[in-house]
């Protein structure tokens, strides 16, 4: 169970169920969210689905478009350099906080996480679960902490990111990032923090700068995409604080 894990209200679970179908990649950067067939799907009216977007949109996570619906939210390439940056600093303050509580435990945990993440990478396996069990790894680290809304902001800012994450992955070099993790997670376990920050910082930077220079030859060579049709759903398998079903594997 997640540290911060609490009991859910079911506007809570509306707007987590919503949430995780956008991480999943069930809905595009700029598509729109099919309400009725929504509401629909999750047994609910409307009007808690309405109420659930309403919190999506304070989270940045989907446009409120006045006579046209919700949308995911798109970025453009600067707006994610801006989110990595910040998210970055973050992280790197809660690695600080984190590195003298966490137990053995948790350490062994997240080394698991890390295993089961490269062994996909190494086998050319499904690399999107591959992205979520690196997001559980941080997870576990972040958790240390003790601290909620240090977490809560990073989770903010981990969200907005994640599709843009998964829809070009192929261009960051997961081999190498990998490598940078093992030492990371090493540098843990010896509780060296500046060396666990160093790393860090080494891991953000090479995603970013994939991430970005990716999303700004697209933007200069070609128009911007029509947000495609959505697609049917079928029933979700959400799992949001633990490793989800293939339904909703991703990071």
């Amino acid at each position: 169970m997640a540290y911060f894990k609490q009991v859910q209200h079911i506007s809570d679970q509306v707007v987590n169920n919503l949430r995780q179908l956008i991480l999943d990649g069930r809905f595009m950067p700029g598509e729109r969210l099919p309400q009725e067939e929504l509401a629909s799907q999750l047994g609910i009216s409307v009007i808690p689905l309405r109420e659930g977007l309403m919190k999506l949109h304070t989270e940045n996570l989907i446009d409120l478009i006045p006579h046209r619906g919700a949308f995911v939210k798109t970025f453009n390439a600067d707006q994610i350099e801006e989110l990595y940056r910040m998210r970055e600093e973050l992280e790197v303050l809660a690695i600080e906080w984190a590195i003298p509580k966490l137990s053995p435990q948790q350490i062994e945990r997240a080394r698991q996480l890390l295993s089961e993440a490269e062994q996909l990478v190494q086998a050319g396996g499904d690399l999107h679960r591959r992205t979520w069990l690196v997001r559980l790894f941080y997870q576990v680290i972040f958790e240390a902490t003790g601290r909620f809304y240090l977490y809560e902001a990073i989770t903010r800012y981990y969200n907005m990111i994640y599709l843009y994450v998964r829809q070009y992955l192929s261009t960051i070099d997961l081999f190498s990032l990998h490598h940078i993790y093992r030492e990371f997670l090493s540098a843990i376990e010896a509780r060296d923090t500046q060396k666990a920050t160093t790393l860090h910082r080494l891991s953000h930077r090479l995603v970013r700068e994939a991430l970005v220079t990716a999303m700004r030859e697209r933007e200069q060579t070609s128009a911007p995409e029509a947000p495609r049709e959505p697609e049917k759903l079928g029933s979700p398998g959400f799992e949001y604080d633990g490793v989800p079903s293939r339904a909703s594997s991703g990071m």
